[in-house]
């Protein structure tokens, strides 16, 4: 995946577990912390309402949540 350069399309950008307001640090899948280190989100529509969030394993994306108030990254609302 790329993160979008395009302010008007949807955006696509890995998660950053480290950041301070970030309000959770991790999947939390047991035996499975390696997942976080290929962690992305998208947005589900271009008024940034709503994320969803997940992995890459090869070229297939898994998802791990829906997460419709953007409750992981908050300050981004």
């Amino acid at each position: 995946m790329q993160a979008s350069r395009n302010p008007k399309a949807l955006r696509i950008h890995r998660i950053n577990w480290n950041h301070p307001k970030a309000s959770q640090k991790g999947f939390q899948i047991p035996n499975q912390q390696d997942l976080d280190d290929e962690a992305w989100q998208f947005s589900i529509s271009e008024h940034q309402n709503g994320r969803v969030h997940g992995f890459l394993i090869d070229t297939i994306f898994h998802v791990v949540w829906l997460d419709p108030d953007h409750g992981l990254y908050p300050w981004e609302n």
